[in-house]
């Protein structure tokens, strides 16, 4: 699931129009993020949850309704549950035969995780109370409607989910959870007792037989100086296969993707790659890296393209200046079903001063093509207008780089999200865009790039006309993208599915 699902806090009526293409319903409180999302099924949307506030059922508990729609918009079940009203909805998941979701109560600062089969029949619920100071600051972080940096909830398919939070005994060191379908919980791991007092697990990649996490090591909380693991484990039985340091034989290691072959018995380590001196999250990278590594987790070969040698030979004369000037965001990764891998990123350079604010300015989308063998093939630059983000007055960050992961969890980046066919062939990298055409009203559009079954790239730019409080994008069934709309005056909320065009 990734990362940005955008969700809203709704009360309402449901009205359905006969082709379900459409969906409208009526609400009385505002609209807030992080209580709608898509369900996904091996990348593909298969629907729609959203979490209601329907009325209070006392002065310290509301009645909540969860829906749950098709792909085309039709409600097909929902299920009411009566919690505090300081429940708010964290992260979502569907892994083909069970539901996960997890809440967080603010006030009693507890963690909930609900399984549900696929009739929205309730199956079984955890309850954690967090004792430990800094997960519920990363909570309350969130509920203040800021983007998480990870997801927290991981479908696995058709086995389970992945539950990754802090462990309560240590300052924060990280605790991994294995729940199965029937959010029975499988088994534990936590991070060891060694100097490293703060270490973070986050979902690398699942696989039918193992699951990888990226472990971040910290010695404190406000330390910059961080050391990468990964570690690989059995579904099964949680049991080690290997951890190992993000290193090759001669660099460090920023992991951005981990592709398993299954016939070779063999994990593909895909990323950046630094200087054994660099730190990954203060300096810029020196290219790209692919490392092969057996079931031990031995290297067996390596293969660098640095921006210098390989990659700015690539960059068209149109856009050298923009390169020289700006570095790069990388949002996510995808395989082709002919092996062909593409690294989609945004432009982006700091501005601005803490006294006045710090700004990031964001630039053009760039997708980078690798051969199947990781060697850079294209380099694709698609132009969209700057977008300019302010941070609030006296914030300091020294590292443009630690800027913009900063900048990305408070939605300051313009790409959306991420689609792939279901056959691997073609995918979508969906944006707004503030369009200002000279001599025109500045509109904001929808853009959509799109790598065609002829595998050339398109691109579909949809105007977002309207006079709605706000919007949002969400991924759709192939071919379409799903856009909310909210009207604040007429308490109402518009969801449509609009057909891209290539």
């Amino acid at each position: 699931m990734k990362k940005s699902i955008f969700l809203l806090c709704l009360i309402g009526c449901l009205w359905q129009t006969a082709t379900a293409q459409t969906l409208s319903k009526t609400v009385t409180g505002d609209v807030k993020v992080r209580n709608t999302g898509a369900i996904l099924q091996n990348g593909q949307v298969k629907g729609y949850y959203t979490f209601y506030n329907l009325e209070k059922q006392d002065r310290k508990n509301n009645n909540y309704m969860l829906s749950v729609t098709d792909e085309n918009l039709r409600e097909i079940n929902s299920v009411n549950i009566v919690r505090p009203n300081s429940y708010l909805l964290m992260d979502a998941s569907f892994n083909g035969e069970a539901f996960g979701f997890l809440f967080y109560d603010m006030r009693e600062r507890t963690l909930e995780i609900i399984g549900y089969d696929r009739t929205l029949k309730e199956t079984n619920k955890v309850t954690k109370t967090l004792k430990n100071k800094y997960a519920n600051a990363m909570y309350a972080y969130i509920a203040q409607g800021h983007e998480p940096m990870q997801s927290f909830l991981i479908a696995v398919p058709n086995k389970g989910f992945m539950y990754y939070g802090i462990k309560e005994e240590s300052k924060s060191d990280f605790e991994v959870e294995f729940y199965d379908n029937t959010m029975k919980r499988s088994w534990t791991s936590f991070g060891p007792d060694d100097k490293f007092d703060f270490e973070t697990a986050m979902e690398a990649f699942q696989d039918e037989q193992y699951v990888g996490s990226t472990i971040i090591k910290r010695t404190s909380v406000l330390s910059s100086d961080i050391d990468i693991d990964l570690l690989v484990q059995n579904i099964g039985d949680g049991k080690t296969v290997f951890r190992i340091p993000m290193e090759s034989t001669k660099y460090k290691m920023m992991l951005a993707k981990v592709f398993f072959d299954k016939a070779k018995q063999q994990f593909t380590i895909f990323g950046e790659y630094f200087d054994k001196n660099e730190n990954v999250i203060k300096n810029q990278s020196q290219g790209f890296i692919a490392v092969v590594v057996d079931m031990k987790g031995k290297i067996v070969s390596e293969r660098t393209n640095s921006w210098t040698a390989d990659i700015n030979k690539l960059v068209a004369a149109k856009d050298k200046e923009t390169f020289e000037d700006t570095n790069i965001l990388f949002h996510d990764f995808v395989r082709t079903s002919d092996g062909q891998i593409f690294a989609i990123g945004e432009q982006y350079r700091r501005g601005g001063n803490p006294m006045t604010g710090m700004r990031i300015l964001v630039y053009n989308l760039v997708v980078f093509q690798f051969d199947a063998d990781f060697s850079i093939k294209k380099l694709h630059v698609f132009e969209k207008d700057k977008n300019a983000f302010t941070f609030p007055q006296g914030f300091i960050i020294a590292s443009a780089k630690m800027l913009s992961y900063v900048a990305k969890s408070m939605n300051a980046f313009d790409f959306q999200f991420l689609q792939t066919s279901a056959d691997k062939n073609t995918f979508v990298v969906n944006y707004i865009n503030y369009d200002r055409e000279k001599g025109q009203k500045a509109k904001n559009v929808l853009g959509s790039v799109i790598y065609t079954p002829e595998k050339v790239f398109a691109v579909d730019k949809l105007p977002l006309t309207r006079s709605s409080t706000e919007y949002y994008v969400y991924p759709a069934k192939e071919g379409y993208v799903m856009v909310s709309e909210y009207f604040k005056k007429e308490k109402r909320i518009d969801n449509r599915l609009e057909k891209l065009n290539y």
